[in-house]
């Protein structure tokens, strides 16, 4: 109905509603820094967490001795901190050191070539990539961020969905792919793997992305054959997010907010 749409400008949260207004916002300064932020903070936590050490980090470091290990996690960290000074020189050298042992390192160096404006030298580094397999979320990240900047941005959700499809359990990876469905406003697909993660991890922030995905689907300009069934669709699945987050009322001012900005 009307009502619940006009109510979800306050509750959905703005990141595939922002995706649908310029799906070529990632590649403004502002979102490179974010990303990049995003990236680190990834890192961090997956780094800092019991379960991201000893042999289970990551197949390419399973037989590391515990110091090597460290320099490994640590590595990425430092290019990061280069790519935020904006010292390419310094973050390309870094890459270079370790990129054929560190698949991070190989991914941060396509992203560092590629803001270096050295692009067909970044997009031949990430041919080298693209083809392994790989579903680390911390070689993924930065490996596809130049995938996006480098307008190949099929080949970034490709990256996303092979990982979350091996690991279906990771929600990180699904809202990986989310955004990255988002990006390319294949709206079915965002609404697809929402309802998988909030299946499986019963999260009715998922219940909001799936609505948002519905609603921007269902208002594109032309509007799609089936409009009414997807606002029907995304309207029942907004009413059940307010039923289980405990009706309208328990929402605060705060979360509003929140979910505005």
């Amino acid at each position: 109905s009307a009502g619940h749409w006009a109510t979800a400008a306050a509750v959905l949260g703005n990141d595939l509603l922002l995706s649908a207004q310029g799906a070529l916002v990632h590649r403004e300064n502002r979102w490179a820094s974010l990303s990049i932020a995003a990236c680190k903070t990834s890192l961090g936590e997956r780094c800092n967490s019991p379960s991201s050490h000893g042999p289970r980090a990551a197949p390419y470091l399973e037989e590391a001795a515990p110091a090597e290990l460290r320099a490994a996690m640590e590595a990425p960290q430092r290019v990061y901190d280069a790519l935020d000074a904006r010292n390419y020189k310094a973050a390309l050298k870094l890459c270079d050191k370790n990129a054929k042992k560190n698949p991070v390192l190989a991914a941060l160096r396509c992203l560092t070539l590629q803001r270096m404006r050295r692009l067909s030298e970044a997009a031949e580094a990430c041919n080298e990539l693209v083809t392994k397999g790989y579903t680390d979320e911390n070689v993924l990240a930065p490996l596809t961020m130049c995938l996006n900047a480098l307008n190949r941005d099929g080949e970034a959700t490709t990256l996303w969905a092979h990982a979350y499809q091996q690991k279906p359990a990771d929600a990180s990876l699904g809202r990986r792919v989310c955004a990255a469905h988002a990006r390319q406003q294949d709206w079915p697909h965002v609404r697809s793997v929402a309802a998988a993660l909030y299946k499986s991890t019963k999260d009715v922030s998922y219940l909001r992305r799936f609505a948002a995905a519905a609603l921007v689907e269902a208002t594109a300009t032309p509007a799609p054959p089936t409009k009414l069934l997807t606002l029907k669709l995304g309207d029942k699945m907004l009413e059940r997010c307010i039923d289980e987050s405990g009706g309208y009322g328990r929402g605060s001012a705060e979360d509003v907010g929140r979910c505005i900005d």
